[in-house]
Order: structure tokens, then sequence, then C-alpha cells
């Protein structure tokens, strides 16, 4: 997808993609039909409350070199609930008709064999 957007002389500045679009209960309710195990949102409190909490810990972190914060998962998780991170221009078929990964398809051929049984895993929670 990248390089038809390259070589596009006519494509828009700005050209995102986007497969499965899903909310944080879809995926629960997805990976609780996978697994048979039931999954369920845990509540982290508000965004306004994890955006200080991310700022508070990055500022008095200790370490500045690690590849993923804790400050880091706080904000992306800011960014996706808030909407900051909904896509505004999608561009899905401009370049053809592409066949996207969905959520459901995804989680199953990730978990290693020594954890599955009958085809599922044996400890999901483990993995997601």
């Amino acid at each position: 997808m990248v390089a038809l957007v390259a070589l596009d002389a006519a494509a828009p500045r700005v050209v995102e993609i986007a497969g499965d679009r899903v909310t944080a209960r879809s995926v629960a309710q997805t990976m609780s039909e996978l697994t048979g195990t039931p999954f369920k949102l845990q509540f982290a409190g508000t965004t306004g409350t994890l955006s200080l909490l991310a700022k508070a810990v990055r500022r008095f972190s200790k370490t500045t070199d690690a590849a993923y914060p804790a400050w880091q998962g706080m904000q992306y998780s800011v960014s996706m609930f808030s909407g900051q991170a909904l896509l505004r221009h999608v561009y899905n078929d401009r370049y053809g008709v592409h066949a996207w990964t969905s959520v459901r398809e995804v989680p199953s051929p990730t978990w290693p064999a020594s954890l599955r049984s009958n085809g599922q895993p044996s400890n999901p929670q483990r993995w997601c």
C-alpha cells in the first residue's frame, strides 16, 4: 500500500487506511467467543485522569531510554479512547480492493502451538 501511495503523483497529502474498526467492548466479546474464556473491560479512569497521570509519570520517570515507557502506554490509551486518534481521511478503496485482516483473524495464528488445546490456547490472557 505504501508503494502505491508513493507512486501516485495525485495522492492527497494525508492518506490513511484502516482495517477493522472496533471498540474495546467488541474486542473483549471476540476474544470471549474465540477462547471460551470470558473477557471483560477494566476501568482505568477517565481520559482526563489518564492524561494527567501520563504527564506526571513522564515528568518523574527516571528511565528516559526505555523503548516503551509506562507513560507512553497511558498516552496511547488517552489518544485511542478520546477520539484523538480517529482516522479522518480513510482511503481504503483508492488503490483497489484489498482483503483486510479482521480482529477475529489476528489472535489465533499468533498463539504458540504449545499453548493450544483443541485449536485454542490454554491460557489466552497471557497472550492478549
